[in-house]
Order: C-alpha cells, then structure tokens, then sequence
C-alpha cells in the first residue's frame, strides 16, 4: 500500500483541493528517467514511497547523485522558484508511487504565496543542504565509508535490510568506476555487514555500518534508528 508524502499532507485543505484536479497517482519505476538536465519541467513530483535520486550529469555522461527524495519531499522545486529546466537529471532508484502534479497548475498555486509556495521553499532549503554535504563527502571522505552511508540512506528509504542494487548503479551514484565500489563491498563483506547477491546487496549488520561509515551518514528526516529490525525485500 503507498504511504502518504508528508510534503503534500501538510498542505492545507483548501490548496489539496485546488490542486486535486491536477494530481494523478503514478507508478515509477526503476531506473526511469523522469527528466534531464535542461528539460522544461512539465510536472511536480510527490513520492509516497520509493526513491528518487537528483543526478549531477557531465557532458561526457559521467554522473553524480548529489540529493535524493522520499516521501519527505518532492521533485519540481525550480517550479517554485519561478525556473523552467531542470538543473540534473532525476532518476527513479526505487520503485514506488507518486503525486504527479501539472507544472502549470504547481506554478498557479505557488504563485498564491500560500502554504504549497512556504512548503516548497523550504524544501529547497533542505534539498540545498544535502546538496552542500554530498560535495564535501565526495570531495574529502574515502570509498568504502561513503558507500556505507548510501546503503545506510537506501534502507532507510526501502524500510528494508535487502536492496535491490547492483555494483554498476552504486558506482553511477557515487562518481566512481565498478572495480572501485566491487573492492569496497568485498571489503564489507568480508567485516559481516552485508552479504551480496545477484543485483541485490543485504545488509547483515546496521550498526556495524553506520560505524563504519563517514561522518555525513548522521540520520536524515524520516530516516530509522539503524537498530531498529526491517523487513527483508522479496
């Protein structure tokens, strides 16, 4: 069952109803692309559940994530700043459901200067921070503790100790190449705190993990104590 987008449910009465004519419940799944850097944003996107990353894309395809959105957030935040592109490419990394809004009728409603327009602005602040420490993580901290901390955040966002993921999609997300992150979990696997598997990686010990990772894996909004046991993804 889709949660709810904690975003869309702190809107007031009034403004889920001017927007409800303009909202459709959507079904992304992985490793879509909902849009590129450059594209005119056609709509907002309010996750109830999976995960979105944002993509720092070089001309040479290189990529880095640089944010990631549940349902916490939303994607579409140049909308509300009175933008039209999109500043990175926004990548579906978890399957899961979502509002998609009109980014005409967003626009509309932002442009009221009532709740939806204070939400998004404060989001953007929190999407600014995260964007802040994943360039000072990738810049100064080591390999192995930065994939600590991004299995950490994914199983916060699936509620789950068993990720699907494969070697080739965590080294797009951390800027590195496969042979780098390959050393890396072998490493973790051979301390016991993740087991992998065939485009799957378990998480067998959190605690160790969290240990074990940079100093940037502090817990985000919304995220679970490390302690606290999860259900295995089937």
């Amino acid at each position: 069952m889709p949660r709810a987008n904690r975003l869309f449910e702190s809107l007031g009465p009034a403004t889920r109803e001017r927007l409800r004519p303009h909202v459709e419940l959507v079904t992304l799944t992985r490793a879509r692309v909902l849009c590129e850097p450059g594209d005119a944003l056609r709509y907002a996107y309010f996750p109830l559940d999976g995960m979105l990353s944002l993509l720092g894309i070089t001309e040479d395809g290189h990529s880095l994530e640089v944010a990631t959105v549940g349902n916490e957030g939303m994607v579409g935040v140049p909308l509300a700043l009175h933008g039209s592109a999109s500043p990175y490419q926004v990548l579906v990394q978890m399957s899961g459901t979502a509002y998609r809004v009109r980014g005409d009728a967003f626009l509309r409603e932002c442009l009221r200067g009532e709740d939806l327009h204070a939400a998004a602005l404060a989001y953007a602040s929190e999407v600014l921070q995260q964007v802040v420490q994943s360039a000072v993580c990738h810049a100064f901290h080591p390999l192995t503790p930065r994939v600590c901390r991004w299995l950490l955040a994914s199983r916060a966002r699936a509620q789950a100790n068993t990720l699907a993921l494969t070697q080739e999609c965590l080294a797009q997300m951390l800027g590195v190449s496969r042979p780098r992150v390959s050393h890396a979990l072998v490493m973790l696997e051979a301390r016991h705190l993740i087991h992998q598997g065939r485009a799957r990686i378990h998480i067998i010990d959190p605690t160790g993990l969290q240990l074990a990772s940079c100093q940037c894996s502090r817990p985000a909004q919304g995220d679970i104590p490390v302690q606290q046991p999860l259900r295995h993804a089937r």
